[in-house]
C-alpha cells in the first residue's frame, strides 16, 4: 500500500489489511512488501531492502523551523537514501501554514550536504510529498550557492523569490558533486511551467490560490530564462516537487527516474510475487493521475507480466473507467456507502476500520472468508 495522505501511513494501511485477512482466514499466507513511488516511504522501503543505517540530524522544515530529520545510508555508507518529505514535506505543516510562496527546500539541501560530508558517492533522492515550489533555490543555498535577488539581503529563498532572481553562483557545486551520482526518484511527468507545470497542477494542493499559482509560474519561467534552462524545464518530471526535478537536472546534473520502478527493482518485487495469487495495493485517492507513475500503476504493470490479479483500494475513486481500462481486477472505494463527511472519513481510526471492512468484503466475494 501507499499512504492514505493525511490519514494513515503506508505501514498502517498495510497492517489494517493484513490483520483483516489473517483473522478471516488463518490459512491465507500474506506477504507485505514496503514500496514507494518516490514520495514518503521510499527511504524505508530501500533501507529494508538494503539493511542500511539511519542518520538523524538537525535540519530545517519548509518554514525554516529546526527539526530532527532522518535519511538512510547503505551498508557500505556509499549510497544515501533521502526523502524531500522528511524536511520540506507537506505533512509537516498544518493546513493554515501551507503557502508555496513562503516554503523552502533549504532543509533538504542540509541533508544532502551532510551525506556528502560522510563520503557518499551516490544519492537516491525521493521527490514526492513536498510543500515547496521554489525550484530548489533553498536547497542550492544550503549547498553553498549564492543567490542574488532584487530585494537584496541574504535571506533563504522561497517561492516568492523566483521572479526576483538576478544571479546564481553555482560554483560550489562543482567540488561537492565531483564523482557523485544523483538519481532522482519521481512519480510525475509534468514539465516545469505552463498549464501542465508545477504551479498550475500541484501548487493548489500546497495552499496556493489562483493569484499565487500565476506568480509562481511566472517566477519559474523567469528562472528558466535567466539560467538558460529551457531544455531542462521541458523535460518530463522537471515540475516534480515544485521544480525540484528541474533543480536536480539543471543545477545538480542528476538523472530523473521512475520512483516506483526504482523501488520495485531494489525490493526484488518481481521475484517475490511469483507465487502470489492476489495482490492488494492502494492509496488515498485514485484517479487518472494514478496511472501516471504512481505506486499502484507500477504494481499493476509488474503483476500483469505474471498474470496476477491486482485489487486497488482507495479512500476515494474517481475516473473509474480509466482505471478499469488499465486492468485492475477490482477497484474498491473503502468509503462507499458510508456518507460524504470527508473530515469524519479522514479520521485514522475510521480509515483503518474501513480498510478492514473492505478487505473482509473482498474475501467474501472471493469465497475466502471462513
Amino acid at each position: 500500500m501507499d499512504s492514505l495522505k493525511g490519514c494513515l501511513s503506508a505501514e498502517e494501511a498495510t497492517r489494517a489489511i493484513t490483520q483483516a485477512i489473517t483473522v478471516a482466514n488463518e490459512n491465507i499466507h500474506v506477504t507485505t512488501i514496503p514500496l514507494s513511488d518516490g514520495g514518503e516511504g521510499m527511504m524505508h522501503a530501500l533501507m529494508k531492502a538494503n539493511n542500511g543505517d539511519y542518520v538523524t540530524m538537525q535540519a530545517h522544515d519548509a518554514l525554516m523551523r529546526p527539526i530532527s530529520a532522518a535519511y538512510g545510508l547503505s551498508q557500505d555508507h556509499r549510497t544515501a537514501y533521502i526523502e524531500a518529505a522528511a524536511t520540506c514535506g507537506l505533512s509537516l505543516l498544518s493546513e493554515r501554514e501551507r503557502n508555496p510562496l513562503l516554503t523552502t527546500t533549504y532543509g533538504l539541501g542540509e541533508q544532502i550536504r551532510d551525506c556528502l560530508s560522510r563520503g557518499c558517492k551516490k544519492i537516491i533522492l525521493g521527490l514526492g510529498g513536498s510543500a515547496t515550489n521554489d525550484c530548489g533555490l533553498g536547497l542550492l543555498q544550503a549547498l553553498g550557492c549564492s543567490i542574488h535577488t532584487t530585494s537584496g539581503g541574504n535571506s533563504v529563498c522561497s517561492g516568492k523569490d523566483l521572479a526576483k532572481i538576478v544571479s546564481i553562483d553555482t560554483s560550489p557545486l562543482h567540488s561537492l558533486f565531483q564523482e557523485v551520482e544523483l538519481l532522482t526518484a519521481c512519480d510525475v511527468k509534468n514539465e516545469l511551467y505552463g498549464p501542465r507545470g508545477a504551479a498550475y497542477i500541484f501548487a493548489p494542493q500546497k495552499g496556493a490560490n489562483q493569484a499565487m499559482v500565476a506568480e509562481l509560474d511566472k517566477g519559474m519561467k523567469h528562472l528558466t530564462t535567466l539560467t538558460r534552462g529551457e531544455k531542462s524545464a521541458a523535460r518530463k518530471g522537471a515540475g516534480a516537487a515544485g521544480g525540484l526535478g528541474f533543480c536536480a537536472l539543471h543545477f545538480l546534473h542528476g538523472k530523473l527516474c521512475s520512483g516506483i520502478e526504482l523501488v520495485l527493482q531494489a525490493t526484488r518485487f518481481h521475484d517475490i510475487i511469483q507465487s502470489a495469487s492476489l495482490i492488494i495495493t492502494g492509496e488515498g485517492k485514485s484517479d487518472r493521475q494514478t496511472l501516471m507513475g504512481k505506486l499502484p500503476s507500477g504494481v499493476l504493470a509488474a503483476a500483469r507480466k505474471q498474470h496476477i490479479p491486482v485489487v486497488l483500494m482507495a479512500g476515494e475513486v474517481q475516473e473509474l473507467a480509466d482505471l478499469q481500462r488499465a486492468g485492475f481486477y477490482k477497484l474498491i472505494n473503502i468509503n462507499e456507502g458510508f456518507g460524504t463527511d470527508r473530515d469524519y472519513n479522514m479520521q485514522p481510526i475510521v480509515a483503518y476500520n474501513r480498510l478492514q471492512t473492505a478487505t473482509r468484503n473482498l474475501l467474501r466475494q472471493l469465497c475466502l472468508a471462513l
